[in-house]
C-alpha cells in the first residue's frame, strides 16, 4: 500500500510539473497581433488633428528664442484631411486622404511592445540621443481626437540599420519611444515622412464621372490652330455638334468621348505653388488662357480647367481649374485640347469616277488642273467604246453569214499584168463578156421567155 502511495504521489509532481512547463512558457509563441499595442486604444478613426515637427538642423530659433522646427498640422474637416498650419502658403489646401491615414495613423497603430523589440525599458539620455528619439534629432508625432485630447505622442527615430549579428538591433526598422518613457522600441517597418507640404496635396485635382457631363467647350488658340469646339449630349444618340465645320464628314464619336474623359479627370505633373492672380498674365493664364476647357454637369455645375504656356526648361505647361493652386500638366495631356473641330470628323467622302473616267492626277501625268482635257479625254474615250461596239455588231454579222460553195465561188480575178494595155481606152462598153460575176442573178435554164 505505501509503495502504491508513494507512486501516485510520483504520477501527480510529474504531471503538475509538464503541466506548469507547456502552460508557463505559452507567451513565448504568443501572436504579434495580440501584443500590448504601444498606444492602447488607439483607433485611426478617432484622430482630429496631426502634428507631425521637428527641429531644423540649421541651427536657427523662433521668436521665443527655441529652436525653430519645421513640420506639418492636418485636420480633418467633413471627413477630409487638409493642411492647417497657419504659416504654410498651402494653408486649408486638401491632402490625400489615403497617404495619411496610411503613413502616419496606421503606423502608429502597428507599434507592438513585445519583449524581442524592446531594446532598452530604461534608456538613458546617451542612447536616446543615439538613437535620434529625442527632441533635438527625432520627428515628434502627435495625434488628438476633436476635443485636443492627446491619442499617441511619438519619437520617431533612426533606421536600425542592416541586421547586426550578436545585438538586439536584430531586424530591419525604426527606433520609436514613447513621449514621457525611457522605453526604446524596434517597429519593424520603415517611417519615412516627407515634411514638404507639396507631397501631401493630391494631384489630382479633378475627378468627375463621364456620364454626368452634358456638355463641352474647348476654345483658345495652339500652334497655328483657332481652336473653337462645342459639344453637346444628344439625348441617348450621342453627341452632336453645336457648329458643324464645312466640308467634313461624319462625327467621330470616339473623339468626342475621349476627349470629355480627359476633362473629367485633370492629373497634375506638380504642384507648383499657390496661385497668385497678378502673375497669371506671365504664366499665358491672363488675361485670356491660351486654353480654356469647360465642362457642364448634370447638376448645372460648369468645371474649368485653364491651360497656359509651356513651364520654362520642361514640357510640361502652367494650368489651374480655378481653385488656389498652380500645378502643371504634362505635354501629352495638353496636345489632347489642340485639335481643330474639323479634326473630330471622318474625312468628307469624295465621289469615285465611272467607268472611262479617269481620275484627275492619277494616270495622266498631270496635276488634276486641265478639266477642258479631262473632258476631251472622256469623249474620245466614249467615241472609242462606240467604236468598239460597232466592230462587235460586224463580228457578230460574220459570224451568222451563211459559208459559201466553194465551188460556185468564182476563181480570183487574175492579177494585172503591166505588159498588156487597155483594150478599151475609150470607155466604151465592150461587147466582150466580163470576167467578173453579176451582181444580177443567173437566169434558170428551165425558164423561157
Amino acid at each position: 500500500m505505501k509503495s502504491n502511495l508513494t507512486l501516485t504521489v510520483i504520477f501527480v509532481i510529474l504531471t503538475g510539473v509538464s503541466a506548469w512547463k507547456y502552460f508557463g512558457t505559452t507567451t513565448e509563441y504568443m501572436d504579434i497581433g495580440t501584443s500590448p499595442a504601444l498606444f492602447d486604444g488607439f483607433l485611426p478613426e478617432t484622430v482630429a488633428q496631426i502634428k507631425v515637427v521637428r527641429q531644423k538642423t540649421d541651427g536657427s530659433k523662433d521668436a521665443q528664442g527655441n529652436p525653430a522646427v519645421e513640420g506639418l498640422v492636418f485636420i480633418k474637416q467633413e471627413g477630409n484631411w487638409v493642411i492647417a498650419d497657419p504659416n504654410s502658403p498651402f494653408l486649408s489646401v486638401p491632402v490625400r486622404n489615403s497617404q495619411v491615414v496610411s503613413d502616419i495613423l496606421e503606423r502608429v497603430g502597428r507599434i507592438k511592445v513585445t519583449e524581442s523589440n524592446v531594446i532598452d525599458a530604461k534608456a538613458d539620455d546617451l542612447e536616446i540621443a543615439e538613437k535620434e528619439v529625442d527632441d533635438k534629432s527625432g520627428m515628434r508625432i502627435q495625434c488628438a481626437d476633436s476635443t485636443q485630447q492627446i491619442l499617441a505622442d511619438l519619437y520617431v527615430g533612426r533606421s536600425a540599420g542592416k541586421k547586426v549579428e550578436g545585438t538586439k538591433e536584430a531586424v530591419e526598422g525604426t527606433f520609436v519611444r514613447k513621449e514621457g518613457t525611457k522605453q526604446i522600441v524596434l517597429f519593424e517597418e520603415a517611417f519615412p515622412l516627407d515634411l514638404d507640404a507639396k507631397s501631401w496635396i493630391d494631384r489630382t485635382r479633378r475627378d468627375i464621372t463621364a456620364d454626368q457631363v452634358e456638355e463641352i467647350e474647348i476654345e483658345g488658340k495652339a500652334t497655328g490652330k483657332k481652336i473653337d469646339v462645342h459639344f453637346k449630349r444628344d439625348g441617348n444618340k450621342g453627341w452632336k455638334a453645336e457648329k458643324t465645320p464645312a466640308d467634313v464628314g461624319p462625327l467621330k464619336e470616339f473623339s468626342v468621348t475621349e476627349i470629355i474623359s480627359a476633362a473629367c479627370r485633370v492629373d497634375a505633373v506638380d504642384i507648383l505653388s499657390p496661385l497668385n492672380p497678378a502673375l497669371l498674365q506671365q504664366y499665358g493664364l491672363a488675361p485670356k488662357a491660351r486654353l480654356h476647357v469647360i465642362i457642364k454637369t448634370k447638376d448645372g455645375k460648369s468645371h474649368d480647367l485653364f491651360i497656359g504656356k509651356r513651364v520654362e526648361g520642361k514640357q510640361d505647361y502652367y494650368a489651374y481649374i480655378g481653385g488656389p493652386l498652380l500645378f502643371s500638366l504634362a505635354e501629352w495631356d495638353v496636345s489632347r485640347y489642340e485639335k481643330e473641330a474639323k479634326e473630330y470628323y471622318d474625312p468628307k467622302p469624295t465621289k469615285k469616277p465611272e467607268a472611262g473616267e479617269v481620275e484627275p492626277g492619277k494616270g495622266d501625268g498631270s496635276s488634276g488642273s486641265g478639266e477642258k482635257q479631262d473632258a476631251g479625254k472622256q469623249d474620245t474615250s466614249k467615241q472609242d467604246t462606240s467604236k468598239q461596239d460597232t466592230s462587235k455588231q460586224d463580228a457578230g454579222k460574220q459570224e451568222t453569214a451563211p459559208a459559201k460553195d466553194p465551188e460556185k465561188s468564182p476563181a480570183p480575178e487574175p492579177e494585172d499584168d503591166p505588159t498588156k494595155k487597155d483594150a478599151n481606152p475609150g470607155g466604151k462598153p465592150s461587147d466582150k463578156p466580163s470576167d467578173k460575176p453579176s451582181d444580177k442573178p443567173s437566169p434558170d435554164p428551165a425558164h423561157k421567155g
